[in-house]
């Protein structure tokens, strides 16, 4: 299974994953399945997962190491080197999300201020929209925003509050990417989920800020490539990672 995290995921619970709610908050999920399914399960981050699909099936495959970033409704990273995925010493490797960018930016879901996730993640942007335009009308009369395929028509059609959400999320992905490109110095970064797939004017003008925002040699290395298992990042990881439980493939991390 793969869950946005923070996980536990030796010992199978969902600790914290803000965008899936409170009531997910200590579930001890593997537990939960294994005795409704009758089958061994096992848990690891959703981006963690994707890093190890991409790395070993799609845009990372030769990439070492290699990085793989989700912009969904939240945004996380998972990072693989020889083949194997990094968790860290707690199991926290790869939070770029919430990474704060600007301790007096808006609310994220987590509690904290101007972290990454809260400018350029899908469930922030709706609620962004909900306070950019709270009478659910622009200034034409037109029916506003009130989530993040909205905003980014707005912004495509003009909308001037709209293109300043969108200049926000940018930058704040950008350095984001930056300080992955920086701590990691990784091969490539693979970029997914489903608002980096459908917005890729985002991604690329990311990507643009995170090679300023870097050393120069750093930025000039910087190679960022689109996920080429597109929404499948994740089901592949969680196969692999399946596969190893059943002991038909070597480990995938420490």
């Amino acid at each position: 299974m793969a869950a946005p995290g923070p996980l536990d995921a030796g010992a199978g619970v969902i600790e914290h994953s803000p965008n899936q709610g409170r009531a997910w908050r200590g579930t001890r999920i593997t537990a939960l399945l294994a005795e409704r399914l009758a089958v061994p399960v096992a848990l690891d981050d959703d981006a963690r997962l994707g890093a190890l699909g991409e790395a070993l099936l799609g845009a990372g495959r030769g990439a070492d190491p290699l990085v793989y970033v989700t912009v969904s409704s939240g945004i996380g990273s998972g990072i693989v080197s020889g083949g194997r995925m990094l968790r860290g010493a707690h199991g926290l490797a790869g939070e770029v999300g919430h990474l704060v960018v600007d301790p007096d930016g808006p609310r994220c879901a987590c509690g904290r201020r101007g972290d990454v996730e809260s400018y350029a993640g899908g469930a922030a942007l709706a609620r962004r929209a909900r306070r950019a335009w709270p009478s659910g009308r622009l200034a034409d009369g037109s029916a506003a925003p009130r989530d993040a395929a909205g905003i980014f028509r707005a912004a495509r059609a003009g909308d001037p509050l709209a293109r300043g959400i969108v200049a926000e999320a940018a930058e704040a992905l950008g350095r984001g990417l930056a300080a992955l490109a920086t701590a990691i110095d990784p091969e490539r970064i693979v970029v997914g989920g489903s608002l980096a797939l459908s917005q890729g004017a985002l991604v690329r003008r990311a990507v643009a800020i995170a090679r300023r925002r870097c050393l120069a040699e750093t930025g000039r290395r910087l190679v960022v490539v689109q996920s080429a298992l597109g929404e499948t990042s994740v089901l592949a990881g969680a196969a692999l990672l399946a596969a190893e439980l059943a002991g038909g493939a070597p480990p995938p991390g420490p």
